[in-house]
């Protein structure tokens, strides 16, 4: 119901995992078992710094030119709840490979990287769909999205740190 309420408002409920990382947000979408959770704790324990915001649905809010990525009393199996916010810097849309390999995505593919992962409920009702396309623009102009094939390892948490960094301004 929260979702609901607060979308006319600029906030958008993911089913995501959000680490951060030197005060910003770095956000991991796929489908059900893709990983998010694996990879989000090999950032944690592969790279300094880098803590779980939230491991399920954490809200991102369009606000001050920015996207900013909230903990959320909801964060799956993983108990993780913090009321903080972080700028989110990344978007990472993860599948499973035999290999690791990533890559910017284009505006069209951002929004088919994205979408999915926001709630199906909303394109019942047309107001509540126009809310969530209109934040996908924001987001889709402000944030960069990848895709990161990988596999469980190390080194895909390294690759997709290093290209998410090389992004970040300041």
């Amino acid at each position: 119901m929260y979702a609901f309420a607060s979308a006319e408002m600029g906030t958008l409920l993911v089913h995501a995992s959000v680490i951060k990382n030197n005060g910003k947000g770095y956000l991991f979408l796929g489908k059900s078992g893709t990983g998010k959770s694996t990879h989000t704790r090999l950032w944690q324990e592969n790279i300094e710094g880098a803590f779980l915001l939230n491991d399920d649905s954490p809200f991102l809010r369009a606000e001050e030119g920015k996207v900013w990525a909230y903990g959320s009393p909801w964060s799956g199996k993983t108990p993780c709840y913090k009321q903080e916010r972080y700028e989110l810097v990344g978007c990472v849309r993860l599948s499973q490979a035999p290999h690791n390999r990533m890559q910017k995505l284009s505006v069209l593919q951002a929004y088919g990287a994205i979408h999915p992962s926001c709630p199906p409920a909303f394109a019942y009702d047309d107001a509540l769909y126009d809310y969530i396309s209109h934040f996908i623009n924001i987001l889709l102009s402000s944030v960069p999205l990848y895709h990161l094939e990988c596999l469980p390892n190390k080194e895909a948490a390294l690759l997709s740190f290093g290209t998410c960094m090389g992004e970040v301004k300041g």
